[in-house]
Formats: structure tokens, C-alpha cells, sequence
């Protein structure tokens, strides 16, 4: 897929992301906020500028290309910061954000674009009028109904500190004109700083929720609360959302509601993300409530099981079907990456996460803006990417989950069992058999079709046929075999005449690149992939391809084998040192693969210079393995760094035996 990079910019092609066409937008610029209007096809972004404007650009062909960058603060002196918007039914467009003069007071700018017009009208909210002239107003949220109603929230510092309300139902008109009984305290008064609110109005624009984070009884909790059509508070006392964790602290929280909430069903019609910390381990939780009364156990949606890392500035979204869509900014790479997660067990359990950004390096990506369209079925992220020096705003659009949806079923922890996708789901036969107390405890396995996987870097050719097992995390005592059918039509899409040369690849969240497994085994009469893997995550059929070059070249090609199974760092992908021995399974080449596991991809250092490894060694690998006299260099070069990775692995062997 080809994408365009806009303002007065060459033509550029940008890497593909994990599911991803990736349009970067505008530079210098941060804290990008994003929304879709009803019909999916118009897609609306803003940004702050680093001198302080706000910026909007609209696509009118689902993010495909965008137009021209216009300035919502035109006209507006200070520092303009911190943008949201909202689009109505209508396709009226609405922003607010903060102001900060040079005296250093905060107000709140409010503006809107009707559909079919070509620029902002825009007002002060003069809200120090009635909380006091000194006092600031930061972190603002808004959200619109398709009743003409228009509501805000914000933090108020300096001043009648809180958190407030306010409403329009002249579509946002009354608010440059705000006076005091409209003004509403939104928290109970018995927590400190309140942070971060996130507001949402159902569809009738009768009910607003509302959840923030602030300081109560030593640790920052999340809170919640909702108010009726006339605006009256439904909990006396705020409720809490967050579970009780000695020592946790929750912030960043951020909010979403089910279209058709409401419905009296246990569907997740209020769902809510933030940031969970303890003892410096920051995660990213979820829980979610029917109704906002009683809200669920906290789940965890991050993944890594590395030594911990920080993740922050979660976003979620969710369909009519219940399932939840989360991102968030990740640092389990060494460096700040977007990743991207669903959930479709109503938010039991959240499946393999995925990294969004495919760039070339360590550059920061974060501050993602997570949009689903009315349907459902598609979705729109923006971020600020580093990769070219200065801040972007890069944006991306497409579907995860394969409209056949997935198949479940909950498998018992002593006896095992045999999970197998039905036609319904559209990937039919596709199985993981598991024995009897391989389980920690009863677990409810899902198997999901992902779409538009990541390629595979060493040349090889992957098949439309990816799956997710799931839930992603789960890890068993003794390996397990799963099953990935294939038909012909497939093999022949992807130019492959016999379906005995596939292989089953896993995608490494580690090393971030597929790695073929060891253990695959082809059934030409059932048309049946197999391997035994000792933990679940996204796997997938390929094969390498017929190259030139001879046994070398094969030999870089299938350099992702010699695994146990799929597990952990997983066994393959040393490039160049395979093409340099001519063999993976080259007893240097094994002494390097060890090393990478054993000590590179246990520290953060390691798994940084691992991450760039494989961005770049498939290439050079190709290169040296057509070369004799180059593949001898590179042996020499590689001598000492076998003999101390040798002695690295025997040292360490040593200690832990003492």
C-alpha cells in the first residue's frame, strides 16, 4: 500500500506498520487528537504546534490522503495547547483546548466547523469570570450529542480547585457566553488534584459520564460519575473504579461508551483504560460496568513479560458487539512504540498486542488517538512519531480482526481438549490440541483470523493465512500442537504450486520478525500445518522462497529455524552469521543464537540493539551470501565476538549452578 506525506512534501512511500498504511502529516507537532464522522469516509485530526497553534487537517477519502493544514487558533495570541474534538451526526465539527497568555493565566478556547465550511469560528469560554480571574483552566474533554447538546470538563487550578462541567444545547453557542449556574463541580470534594478528565454523552445526549483520576488516602485512584438530564450528580459519594493495590497509583484515565449502551444486557457498555503503577511498573488496566453502578475486576492489557517496562496514554474504543478496542505508548522495546490490542471476550482477557509503527530505529512514537468507526469494523490511530528528527503527526486506518470473527471455547485444566474453528468463523479446521495439565487453570482459548500481518524480513513469502491463539499470554507447562489449514487456492495466490514446502512461522514479540518453526509438519492430504508450541501468540504459513545463491542463500532464507517450538526468543533469525557459516544450524551460529537469548533479549540494551539487528541484517545477509570472499571476511570478523559470547555463556552457566 503507497501513502503520502502531506504539506509541501515529496512523494514518499512509508514503511508498512504491523496492520497498518502509515501517513505521516506535519512536523514539529504533538498531542494529536482524532475522530470520524458517521459515514467513516471523513476523517478529522488536530494537533498542537510547538509555538502554540492548534492545527486541523480532514481526509475525505478514509484517511487515504488529507487536504490542507487549517489553524483553529487563527487569531488567537498565547500558547494554544492540549486540542480535542467531537463531530457530530450532522458532520459539524467542534474543538476545545487550552489558552495561555503571557501573564501566564489558562482559559479555555471553544470553536466548531459546520459541515461544508472552510474555517473555525472561535470564542473564549469566560469561565474566570464566575471561579475567579486568576484561575486556570487545563485538561479540557468535550463530547456532542446528535440533540444539538455540546459538553465540556476540565480541571480548574489556581482557584475553586476541581473538576467542572458545563453544558450548551444551542450547539456550543452559549458557552462564550457561560454564567455561573451552568458551571457545575463535578467531584465530591473529598480527593485531591484531579486529573485528566474524559467525558462521553449516550446517544440521546440525556446522560453524561465521567471519570478522572485524583489523590485520595495517599495513592491516585481513577474515579467515576454520571449525571442525568438535568445534570444531577448520581453518586453522592465519587465511585471508584480502580481495585485496591498496596501501593498503586492510577492516572491517565480515559473513557468510552458503547453505541448502544443501555441495551439491559452484560455487555461492556462503559469501558475504561489508565495507567496502573506499582513499584515502578506501570501497565495498562481496563474494567467495565453495564450501567456505571458496579464496575468489574481490573484487567490487565499489555502482555510483555519481559522485565518490567513502563506503558502509558492509553486510548480505547468499543463496537455494538461489545468488543474493545485499546492503544497505548510502550516501552518493552527499549525505545517508546505504539501498540495496539482487542478484546472480543467482553473484556475478560485482551489478546496478543501488536506493534502499530514499523520505523527503522529507536525513534519515540507515543500519545496515540484511537477512533472506531460508526460501523464498527474500522479503525483510525494517530501518534507523534520521532523517526525523521522532529515530532509528526502520523495516522494510520484499517481492520484487525476478520469479519468471521473468532472462535471460543473454555478448555479444563486436568483433562485438556481440542479446540477447532467451525465454518462460521472462516478459518475452519484451524485447531490447538491440548493435553491434560499443561494449564495452570481452566482457560477459554480463542482462535482469531489477524489481517494484514507484518512481512516477513528475510524474503520469504508469508501466506493470507495468520492466526491469533489466544489469550496471548498464556504459556503451558509442556507443548502443545497447533493446527493452520490451507487450501490450494491460497498456496497458488501466494505463487507456491506444493503445499509440502510451507512452513509455520511465529511472530517474535521480542525480536519483533517472524521465525520459522523447527517442528512444522506438513499433511498434503488434509491440507494441514502443524508444530508444537509451548505458548500462544500470532502464527502464520509461509515458505521460503527459490533463490539464487544455492544452499546459502537457502540456508539465510530458513535462518528462522532450529527453535524449541515457538517459545520465548525462540531459536532463529542470526543473518548474517548464518549467511557468513553457510548453515543456522553452524555451531558459531548457535553459540551467537544462544547468546541473543540467553543475555542480549534479558536487558534493555540488548533488546534495542536486537530490534535494529533485524531491521537491517536480512539485507546484508543477502548480500554477503552471494559473495565467497565476503562470507570469509565476515568469519574472521565474527571470531572473537563467537569466543566471547562462548565464554559470556559459559561464565554465566557457572554461576547459576553455584
Amino acid at each position: 500500500m503507497k501513502k503520502y506525506k502531506i504539506k509541501n512534501t515529496s512523494y514518499v512511500i512509508c514503511v508498512l506498520g504491523f496492520l497498518f498504511g502509515i501517513v505521516p502529516l506535519r512536523a514539529a507537532e504533538d498531542n494529536s487528537y482524532l475522530v470520524m464522522d458517521k459515514s467513516g469516509n471523513n476523517v478529522y485530526v488536530v494537533w498542537q504546534e510547538g509555538i502554540g497553534e492548534i492545527w486541523l487537517n480532514k481526509s475525505q477519502d478514509r484517511g487515504i490522503s488529507f487536504g490542507v493544514d487549517l489553524r483553529v487558533s487563527e487569531g488567537i495570541d498565547g500558547v494554544n495547547k492540549n486540542p480535542a474534538i467531537a463531530v457530530d451526526d450532522l458532520g459539524n465539527l467542534y474543538a476545545i483546548w487550552e489558552n495561555q497568555k503571557a501573564d501566564g493565566n489558562i482559559d479555555l478556547y471553544f470553536g466548531k466547523m459546520l459541515k461544508d465550511s472552510q474555517g473555525f469560528t472561535s470564542a473564549l469560554v469566560p469561565i474566570d469570570a464566575h471561579l475567579g480571574a486568576l484561575s486556570n483552566q487545563v485538561q479540557p474533554a468535550l463530547d456532542v450529542s446528535n440533540a444539538r447538546t455540546v459538553v465540556i470538563s476540565w480541571v480548574n487550578q489556581n482557584g475553586n480547585d476541581g473538576l467542572y462541567y458545563a453544558k450548551s444545547t444551542n450547539n456550543g453557542d452559549s458557552l462564550g457566553e457561560i454564567t455561573a449556574p451552568r458551571i457545575i463541580r463535578l467531584d465530591d470534594r473529598t480527593n485531591v488534584a484531579p486529573e485528566h478528565p474524559s467525558i462521553k454523552m449516550d446517544a440521546s445526549g440525556q446522560n453524561k459520564y465521567i471519570a478522572w483520576c485524583a489523590r485520595k488516602n495517599g495513592q491516585r485512584k481513577v474515579f467515576f460519575n454520571k449525571l442525568d438530564n438535568r445534570d444531577r450528580r448520581a453518586y453522592v459519594n465519587d465511585a471508584q473504579v480502580d481495585d485496591d493495590i498496596n501501593g498503586a497509583d492510577a492516572r491517565g484515565p480515559k473513557l468510552t461508551l458503547r453505541p448502544q449502551a443501555g441495551g439491559g444486557n452484560d455487555k461492556a457498555n462503559i469501558c475504561l483504560v489508565w495507567e496502573n503503577e506499582v513499584d515502578s511498573d506501570t501497565d495498562i488496566f481496563f474494567d467495565k460496568s453495564v450501567d456505571g453502578d458496579a464496575w468489574g475486576s481490573d484487567v490487565q492489557v499489555n502482555d510483555d513479560a519481559q522485565t518490567p517496562q513502563a506503558q502509558k496514554e492509553p486510548r480505547v474504543a468499543v463496537d455494538n458487539n461489545g468488543d474493545i478496542f485499546a492503544a497505548w505508548s510502550d516501552f518493552r522495546n527499549g525505545d517508546w512504540d505504539v501498540y495496539f490490542s482487542i478484546s472480543v471476550d467482553n473484556g475478560a482477557s485482551f489478546k496478543t498486542n501488536i506493534l502499530v509503527n514499523e520505523d527503522a530505529g529507536t525513534a519515540k512514537q507515543d500519545k496515540p488517538s484511537l477512533y472506531l468507526s460508526a460501523s464498527g469494523k474500522d479503525f483510525c490511530l494517530s501518534w507523534t512519531d520521532y523517526r525523521d528528527g522532529e515530532g509528526e503527526i502520523f495516522f494510520s486506518r484499517n481492520t484487525i480482526i476478520d469479519a468471521g470473527g473468532a472462535y471460543e471455547a473454555l478448555v479444563n485444566d486436568n483433562s485438556g481438549g481440542v479446540v477447532t474453528a467451525d465454518a462460521a468463523t472462516r478459518i475452519e479446521r484451524t485447531e490447538v490440541m491440548v493435553p491434560g495439565s499443561v494449564l495452570e487453570i481452566p482457560t477459554n482459548m480463542s482462535i482469531t483470523r489477524v489481517q494484514c500481518p507484518p512481512p516477513l524480513l528475510n524474503g520469504d513469502t508469508l501466506l493470507n493465512k495468520v492466526v491469533d491463539f489466544g489469550p496471548g499470554r498464556t504459556v503451558f507447562k509442556q507443548p502443545v500442537t497447533i493446527k493452520i489449514p490451507y487450501t490450494q487456492a491460497e498456496i497458488n495466490e501466494a505463487g507456491l504450486s506444493d503445499g509440502g514446502r510451507l512452513k509455520m512461522y511465529h511472530y517474535n514479540l521480542k525480536t519483533l520478525i517472524w521465525e520459522k518453526l523447527a517442528n512444522t509438519r506438513v499433511d498434503t492430504i488434509n491440507q494441514i500445518v502443524s508444530a508444537q508450541v509451548t505458548h500462544f501468540s500470532i502464527f502464520g504459513l509461509g515458505f521460503v522462497n527459490e533463490v539464487i545463491g544455492g544452499g546459502v542463500l537457502a540456508a539465510v532464507a530458513g535462518s528462522g529455524g532450529g527453535g524449541s517450538g515457538g517459545g520465548g526468543g525462540g531459536g532463529g533469525g542470526c543473518f548474517i552469521a548464518t549467511a557468513a557459516y553457510g548453515s543456522s544450524e553452524n555451531t558459531n551460529v548457535m553459540i551467537l543464537r544462544q547468546f541473543r537469548d540467553k543475555e542480549l533479549l534479558t536487558n534493555r540494551l540488548g533488546r534495542r540493539f536486537v530490534k535494529l539487528y533485524y531491521r537491517y541484517s536480512p539485507f546484508i545477509a543477502n548480500y554477503i551470501a552471494k559473495r565467497d570472499a565476503l562470507r570469509l571476511l565476515v568469519r574472521w570478523i565474527l571470531r572473537p565476538a563467537v569466543v566471547m559470547a562462548k565464554i559470556c555463556l559459559i561464565s554465566n552457566s557457572q554461576g547459576s549452578r553455584r
